[in-house]
């Protein structure tokens, strides 16, 4: 029997979503892809011994921090430290002739620095920039947190460093334990194993599309090396999306089920434009599994990815392609239970769609602007990820990740430029027919296929 075999049939005490990170890690180590790297710019004055002191306590009270993984039996395990002694590092770019050029030098060597999963998963560097500014820097690997839990940490972190600012105490500041959520998951991953869900699974499985070929290409050679295309959408391409998902072919049961469904549709249309108009076509898409108030507020990996069936008919206008996406939406959703994924599930699909409703609000009083960094690495099955990146504020962010065996340089704008015009399409009128929204000619699109096997 292979280890992952052994490890899930419960011979690891990892959840389903970190034996998949871990295995994952195993097959390409020393190699920074599940780094989660966030700066935090802080336009503000910041005590440097209330921010260190904050940090400890931060460690102090999150179990999933003071995770980390060990092999026993070729068997992956956690073990949870009873402390950790650390103390931010703090750095000084504030003197240097070109501060922010010295800053994104030492950023992209820093955030590829790979961890040892036997140690301590994170790192933290306070560094002070020019006119009263710092920046935060916060790394972890993907086995102890994800997105969602990022911000949870960050505000536990600012209510934290803000008692201490007032010299009040922060003993009866409370941050759940992640072991209850990976007891609850490890339960009810047992209580699917004869269940409707896992049947559900199974039978989905068989019918699932082969994986995409995007823009006509098959990879012949794997790689984890991606680039990032970031696209803010702005302010006035984010109200118009607000007001369509507020209208009522549109509003579901709150505006973030209807943006995603929304970003499924385009999603769904841009795929099957260019995988040659294949009308039935899969990508995954994660399930954050915070059902209660206390794992809404406890940090770590929660996520789990399961393959979303879409089809798109010719006679489709984005209005009924919404509607039958919202259906497919209601029936995902129900049975994407805590531990139901599965290495085939994760392997159905070679495309992501991550709608991610988040924010990160003020510091102590102090503006805050955070950005979610790429180490330039990630799954090597995942040839293209869409992020759709919610934080609340006034302008929607879409992160393009491109995997370098899939896409050349040339490409960098081309993919990013094709989804927008489907998404201009849908603002301007969606009730038109999909078939009427311009995308790439039949000319187009055959001659990247040349330029992409040559």
């Amino acid at each position: 029997m292979s280890i992952m075999n052994q490890a899930f049939n419960n011979l690891s005490d990892l959840t389903q979503s970190q034996l998949l990170i871990w295995t994952g890690q195993q097959l390409s180590p020393n190699v920074p892809l599940y780094n989660s790297v966030f700066t935090f710019e802080l336009s503000g004055e910041i005590n440097i011994s209330h921010f260190q002191t904050a940090f400890q306590i931060l460690i102090d009270k999150s179990d999933s921090m003071r995770t980390v993984f060990e092999s026993i039996d070729d068997i992956p395990q956690t073990k949870l430290l009873d402390s950790i002694s650390y103390k931010v590092e703090l750095l000084d770019f504030s003197k240097e002739k070109l501060p922010n050029e010295h800053f994104k030098i030492w950023l992209n060597e820093r955030m590829k620095k790979s961890f040892e999963l036997s140690k301590p998963l994170f790192d933290s560097v306070l560094i002070n920039m020019p006119d009263n500014k710092f920046i935060w820097y916060f790394n972890q690997h993907h086995l102890i947190c994800d997105a969602s839990g990022v911000a949870v940490q960050y505000k536990a972190f600012t209510r934290i460093y803000s008692r201490l600012a007032e010299g009040a105490t922060t003993t009866d500041i409370k941050i759940p334990l992640f072991q209850n959520y990976a007891e609850y998951e490890k339960t009810n991953r047992l209580n699917l194993k004869n269940s409707s869900t896992k049947a559900y699974w199974d039978e989905k499985l068989k019918s699932v599309p082969n994986n995409l070929k995007l823009y006509g290409n098959s990879v012949e050679q794997n790689t984890t090396l991606s680039k990032r295309i970031s696209f803010p959408l702005g302010k006035q391409r984010t109200e118009k999306l607000l007001e369509i998902a507020r209208e009522k072919d549109f509003r579901l049961l709150n505006s973030q089920l209807t943006l995603f469904n929304i970003f499924a549709s385009i999603l769904s249309v841009y795929l099957s434009r260019i995988s040659n108009e294949q009308n039935n076509l899969t990508f995954g898409t994660p399930v954050h599994n915070r059902i209660t108030p206390d794992f809404k507020e406890t940090p770590g990996l929660f996520i789990e990815f399961f393959p979303f069936v879409s089809e798109v008919k010719n006679e489709d206008t984005f209005v009924s392609l919404f509607k039958r996406v919202s259906t497919k939406t209601y029936e995902f959703l129900r049975n994407a239970q805590p531990g139901a994924s599965t290495p085939k599930l994760n392997r159905a699909f070679n495309v992501v769609l991550n709608y991610i409703n988040t924010d990160f609000p003020d510091f102590n009083g102090i503006p805050c602007e955070a950005v979610w960094r790429h180490p330039d690495h990630s799954d090597s099955g995942h040839h293209l990820r869409l992020h759709v990146y919610n934080d609340n504020y006034d302008c929607i962010k879409l992160y393009f990740d491109l995997n370098l065996a899939v896409f050349s340089e040339k490409m960098f704008d081309t993919v990013p430029n094709h989804f927008l015009k489907l998404l201009d399409t849908f603002i301007e009128n969606p009730n038109q027919l999909i078939g009427q929204a311009s995308l790439i000619s039949e000319a187009e699109f055959q001659q990247i296929v040349i330029d992409f096997n040559r």
